[in-house]
């Protein structure tokens, strides 16, 4: 600040040192801290439960729109009206929606990750199952079946993450899985579209 200078003039500036304590302690922080450069951010140790379940997301969305495509061909193989086919998205949607509040309390009791891996199983033998199927009664069956597989994966991982994964790392994890869930969507029904022709 403003004062009497040196030589009594005023208007001069007037100098404090740094303690040379302050400086010492300043430059052994910085060596501690390291160059910027090679700081890297750890790795989660949730890092491989977040993927597996996110793929499994996709694996589940995966088959939301699978038939939406096909109505036309379906309708021409099994000879049947397209509106009766189109039912097929809601034999899906619905025991899909309906299931969740049945296995949210199995979950909790025989343990999320054991339902989760068998609903990722009957739905995988489901789908196979119905690509198979010789009348269009019992493709409907199948997509019931496998609708209420895929109800018990979205909503039991959520909650799986809310219990494993921490709060500073949930909103990621969550992103993650309802993107791979998005994905999943979309890859279904462009692929049931490019296998149309097959």
């Amino acid at each position: 600040h403003r004062g009497d200078g040196s030589g009594g003039k005023p208007g001069g500036l007037r100098l404090h040192a740094i303690p040379r304590d302050a400086i010492v302690m300043g430059d052994a922080l910085d060596r501690a801290r390291g160059p910027p450069t090679n700081r890297k951010m750890p790795r989660s140790p949730h890092s491989a439960l977040i993927l597996t379940f996110a793929l499994a997301g996709f694996a589940s969305a995966f088959a939301t729109r699978l038939t939406d495509p096909l109505v036309a061909v379906i309708s021409l193989d099994f000879a049947a009206d397209p509106a009766r086919v189109a039912l097929l998205a809601t034999c899906f949607a619905l025991p899909y929606a309906l299931v969740q509040p049945v296995l949210g309390p199995v979950a909790d009791a025989l343990g999320k990750r054991r339902i989760i891996t068998f609903a990722l199983a009957f739905q995988a033998l489901f789908l196979m199952a119905s690509a198979f199927a010789p009348t269009l009664l019992l493709l409907m069956v199948l997509r019931v079946m496998t609708g209420a597989a895929g109800g018990g994966i979205f909503p039991i991982t959520l909650a799986l993450f809310g219990d494993r994964v921490p709060m500073a790392e949930r909103q990621v994890a969550i992103s993650r899985f309802l993107a791979c869930a998005i994905v999943g969507q979309m890859v279904g029904g462009a692929a049931a579209g490019l296998l149309e022709p097959v």
